[in-house]
């Protein structure tokens, strides 16, 4: 799985959520940004789920959602992390 978050399908999935999402954490409606240290007006993209992962080799942009850092830690309960 974190193989699959460097690969070039992930990054145009990712890309498109941002993009499609308004770069607007979709849970608190803040305005986020690409920012590659951890900060709570990070942009990251959250999978709802892994069927198209776990189907095909690969998610698409209907199985994700942007949000911000802090919400995405704590949608994981975790104070701190990687992207998931």
């Amino acid at each position: 799985y974190r193989e699959y978050l460097k690969s070039p399908q992930w990054n145009r999935v990712k890309r498109a959520v941002l993009e499609r999402d308004k770069y607007t954490c979709q849970n608190c409606f803040r305005k986020i940004a690409p920012n590659l240290y951890p900060m709570p007006d990070r942009a990251e993209v959250h999978h709802k789920h892994y069927t198209g992962l776990a189907t095909v080799g690969e998610s698409f942009a209907f199985e994700c959602v942007a949000l911000c850092h802090d919400c995405h830690r704590r949608y994981h309960g975790k104070e701190v992390g990687e992207d998931e």
